[in-house]
């Protein structure tokens, strides 16, 4: 789930380190069709679409990476839960199957904000120790 979220679906729409220079895109910045797809989902998202499309990008590629690590795992996996949730209520259907991919990273989000990383995430590393 991380690995999906932070190198195949964020370098897509977000700045990153890892983000391919083809994209053309700073570091941090969001695409234009990203703020357009928010700025479609209605109020309150067409208010501030540039910081509802950051917040996206941000969750998808540094949530990501959290949850390579299993860091944080129950936090981020709530974030993650709530933005592919929204994602699949406000997207709008245009009869393919490309919501599957949201609706499955929302499923994780929920085992994981429920079952944590698990013995081999940082989580319990660090509990284990304090």
């Amino acid at each position: 789930m991380g690995f999906g979220l932070a190198f195949i679906y964020a370098p897509q729409r977000f700045g990153t380190p890892w983000t391919p220079d083809a994209m053309g895109l700073e570091l941090f910045e969001v695409t234009d069709e990203v703020v357009e797809i928010v700025r479609q989902g209605g109020t309150p998202f067409n208010l501030m679409p540039e910081v509802f499309a950051w917040s996206i990008g941000f969750m998808e590629a540094y949530g990501g990476l959290l949850m390579i690590l299993g860091l944080n795992t129950r936090i981020t996996s709530f974030f993650v839960f709530i933005t592919m949730g929204l994602a699949i209520v406000f997207r709008s259907w245009d009869g393919t199957w490309d919501v599957f991919p949201i609706f499955v990273f929302f499923c994780l989000g929920l085992f994981f904000m429920g079952f944590g990383s698990g013995k081999f995430g940082l989580d319990y590393l660090l509990y284990k120790k304090l």
